[in-house]
């Protein structure tokens, strides 16, 4: 907790900046591949509950 002192108050926006953006955008592309495939699953799961008893 105490080795954060080590650097001065300019610097800190700046490493946050880096690292939040990094996560905002690794996070946004996880969700949005997750949406996909849960949406891929549904429509596959749809057609083939659809396809089956027909």
């Amino acid at each position: 907790m105490g080795g954060r002192r080590k650097y001065p108050a300019t610097d800190r926006p700046v490493f946050v900046d880096r690292f939040g953006r990094r996560r905002k955008l690794v996070l946004a592309v996880w969700t949005l591949t997750g949406v996909m495939l849960v949406g891929w699953l549904a429509v596959i799961g749809i057609g083939a509950g659809l396809l089956v008893p027909a």
